[in-house]
């Protein structure tokens, strides 16, 4: 058994508690790192997950002291599925070596932690180019999969075709089943290389059994769900409600879970988020947009993470200008 080592000039600098995603969370006291598995993390700031894993495991030793990981492979979707350029994406590594930290990473460590780094970019979001990135990334690497729920297969049974039942049709039936796929696939490489795989969706946790499920059994995978979206301030009654207005608004009922969630004491900007959220679940591709601008109109500051997600809810409802005035935003954020 392979157990995790902070590296001692990082360990006594950890910040005590982090705003948003902290991979200790994930790394309790007396787990172990076990290379050849990897981590699902769904629903989380993907610029947190991406730069902080990535801190958080390049520098783990094991009981001799040696290395565990020789290098960090960032194996990206297009840039038209992900809007990053290789320097932003080299950014949000050393943001996350700062945010656990706790202090400014000093240019002789941002180029030694340069040539570790190795960003690989898919001309398009197939699960066949991941899985050949993954082969020539080499030995001892940690694999890094930025919005791993792009990626497509064509071979991949959705788990809406499996469960044999008339059932909702979620958006999760498509992501989750290609993400389980993709894992399926790469893990057994990195048991091959000594390598360890962190993949990461944006996309909201899953809300049916079945999904979380069909990842949890995938051999060697460990996934972790965060709470609702931007929902940090809000109590479990409200996370164990979010499923329901979410199951409503995907089964035609959506005016009744807009009520629902109208009724909820709640700060106003968490309640707008939800709605637009929940809203992107059923096919008012209308009111979706119409809510998106209500809130925007508001004076709300949305965080990076937010607004590109609220302006992939826009494309996909055949709002491009709303889209476009989202992902500007956050380009010159």
């Amino acid at each position: 058994m392979r157990t995790i080592r902070w590296k001692a000039k990082f360990d006594g600098h950890l910040k005590a508690r982090l705003k948003g995603f902290d991979p200790r969370e994930i790394f309790k006291e007396g787990a172990s790192l076990h290379l050849g598995d990897g981590d699902l993390i769904v629903g989380a700031s993907t610029r947190q997950v991406l730069g902080r894993m990535a801190a958080a495991l390049f520098f783990c030793r094991n009981e001799e002291g040696k290395p565990l990981i020789h290098g960090v492979t960032v194996i990206a979707p297009p840039k038209l599925a992900w809007n990053h350029s290789d320097e932003e994406i080299f950014e949000m590594l050393v943001m996350g070596l700062s945010d656990l930290r706790g202090d400014p990473v000093q240019e002789k460590e941002r180029a030694q932690y340069a040539s570790k780094v190795r960003i690989v970019r898919c001309e398009r979001p197939e699960i066949g180019l991941a899985l050949a990135a993954a082969k020539e990334a080499g030995a001892h690497q940690l694999l890094l999969f930025p919005e791993s729920g792009i990626y497509r297969g064509g071979d991949v049974v959705l788990q809406s075709q499996t469960q044999g039942r008339s059932t909702a049709f979620l958006a999760e039936d498509v992501w989750v089943s290609h993400i389980a796929s993709l894992a399926q696939r790469v893990l057994p490489i990195a048991r091959e290389s000594d390598s360890y795989v962190v993949f990461i969706a944006s996309e909201m946790p899953p809300v049916k059994e079945e999904s979380r499920q069909m990842l949890n059994a995938v051999e060697h995978l460990y996934p972790a769900f965060a709470s609702f979206s931007e929902l940090e301030a809000s109590d479990k009654v409200m996370q164990d409600r979010v499923p329901r207005w979410v199951a409503l608004a995907a089964s035609g009922r959506l005016p009744q879970a807009l009520a629902e969630i109208d009724a909820e004491e709640l700060e106003p900007e968490f309640k707008a988020q939800i709605r637009v959220q929940v809203a992107a679940r059923s096919d008012d591709d209308e009111l979706t947009i119409r809510l998106i601008n209500e809130f925007v109109d508001i004076g709300q500051k949305l965080p990076t993470e937010t607004a590109a997600r609220f302006a992939r809810i826009a494309y996909r409802s055949g709002d491009e200008s709303t889209a476009k005035s989202l992902i500007s935003g956050c380009l010159s954020a």
